[in-house]
């Protein structure tokens, strides 16, 4: 955590909490509950902008309409608490995991990572 005038602010973290479409799940929705009143700003893990450009499987998407909901409900139960909420944009580049079905390879160098 990082300190800012006075107030914590959570880092983003993956908790891989999604069921694998990418909405947020009852399971992110309690997560969040607990740690958002003992901080100043909450960003939730990595947001993926493309269904085929994920790190993780269970990644949480804001790709598509359908994600709404339970996003909106993610920065209601946060704002309760007088928590900011601040979004984190994830493109994976060369992170993306081909093993993830669906995925594919987009990246400003033909190496991925030999982590991956």
């Amino acid at each position: 955590m990082l300190k800012l005038k006075n107030q914590f602010i959570f880092a983003p973290i993956k908790t891989g909490y999604s069921d694998g479409s990418g909405v947020i799940t009852e399971r992110h929705l309690a997560f969040y509950k607990r740690m958002s009143p003992y901080l100043g700003a909450v960003i939730p893990e990595p947001f993926y902008l493309d269904k085929g450009l994920r790190e993780l499987p269970t990644q949480i998407g804001i790709d598509d309409d359908n994600k709404i909901e339970g996003l909106k409900k993610l920065v209601d139960l946060i704002h309760r608490s007088g928590t900011k909420a601040i979004a984190h944009l994830n493109h994976p580049g060369r992170m993306a995991k081909p093993h993830i079905p669906g995925n594919y390879f987009l990246s400003s160098t033909d190496n991925p990572c030999e982590n991956g």
